[in-house]
Parts: structure tokens; C-alpha cells; sequence
């Protein structure tokens, strides 16, 4: 917001009208609710049973 964006994404993020808001809306109250969010989402994630080792994709030489 102080255009100091320290990766390639983030000034893409602020280069768009819809993201930026977004971004606005998320640094106004210090990151409450963007952190409140992304719990939420990262609980959600935890809910689909990641695969893994023999369970999981191979990559095939």
C-alpha cells in the first residue's frame, strides 16, 4: 500500500481495482482479518486428505 512491495506478485495484487481493494480491506485493521481467514481457509485444506508415498502420485522416470 505504500508501494514498498517486496515480491512481483504483491504489486500485481495492488495493479488490478478488484485485488487491491482486497488488499486494502485486508491491511486496514492490521491483518486481523486476513490472519482470521486464512485460518479458516488452512482448516478447510486440512479437511481433504492429502496422499502421500505410495498413496500419492509417482513421478515416472
Amino acid at each position: 500500500m505504500r508501494g514498498r512491495e517486496l515480491l512481483f506478485a504483491d504489486q500485481q495484487l495492488m495493479a488490478n481495482e478488484k485485488t487491491a481493494a482486497a488488499v486494502t480491506d485486508y491491511a486496514i485493521d492490521d491483518g486481523i482479518i486476513f490472519r482470521t481467514e486464512f485460518a479458516h481457509a488452512m482448516a478447510k485444506l486440512s479437511n481433504f486428505g492429502v496422499l502421500n508415498g505410495s498413496q500419492g502420485s509417482k513421478f515416472i522416470d
